[in-house]
């Protein structure tokens, strides 16, 4: 019996050593595992603030570009209006002229 005891206890340390010797493997492969995800997630985030950085430049692009378009539209539209003021200006001129050749016209035939 006693023979048996003693086994039994040499078993269960033997038992108790394996199951110490595979929580610490477990311990090590779990962190190995987590740095390893860590690293993927670190390296996929960096890329994510890349392309952000990108699109956020191409944004900058188009809006300088929207506003030298604004710009450009603007020169237009003020030379267009100071068309149509000089386009008014010199009707106002043949008007003035077309009265003047009336009038000389009729002194002419009086």
């Amino acid at each position: 019996k006693k023979e048996l005891v003693a086994f039994m206890e040499r078993k269960l340390g033997g038992v108790r050593k394996e199951n110490e010797t595979l929580k610490t493997e477990l311990l090590r492969v779990k962190g190995s595992a987590l740095r390893e995800a860590s690293e993927k997630y670190c390296v996929e985030i960096e890329e994510l603030k890349h392309q952000l950085e990108r699109e956020i430049q191409a944004v900058v692009k188009w809006k300088n570009r929207a506003k030298t378009a604004e710009g450009s539209l603007k020169e237009m539209e003020d030379s267009v209006s100071a068309s149509r003021s000089e386009k008014n200006s010199m009707s106002r001129e043949v008007a003035a002229a077309s009265r003047l050749r009336r009038q000389v016209k009729s002194l002419v035939q009086s």
